[in-house]
């Protein structure tokens, strides 16, 4: 799960540099949430940029939906604990 912290806290710091260093405040437990968030909002800002076919949006953003739910229930990729 590092990295997916890591690519959440590098998209946030690479589009919206500000929330990035908000973040840096927070107490590091909450952090990834924080950033995963972040990184989530990110993505349907830019969806209707990366593509107008909808069903394409809808994956991605179904996607970010799932991987949170693991993030909030602290599960892995592979969906164990």
């Amino acid at each position: 799960m590092d990295n997916a912290v890591k690519h959440c806290t590098d998209e946030v710091k690479k589009f919206d540099f500000y929330a990035f260093v908000n973040g840096q405040y927070m107490p590091k437990s909450t952090q990834p949430f924080y950033y995963g968030y972040h990184a989530m909002f990110i993505e349907a800002m830019k969806s209707r940029e990366i593509s107008k076919e909808g069903s394409i949006c809808q994956t991605r953003l179904k996607w970010w939906e799932e991987s949170l739910q693991d993030v909030a229930l602290n599960r892995g990729k592979d969906g164990k604990s």
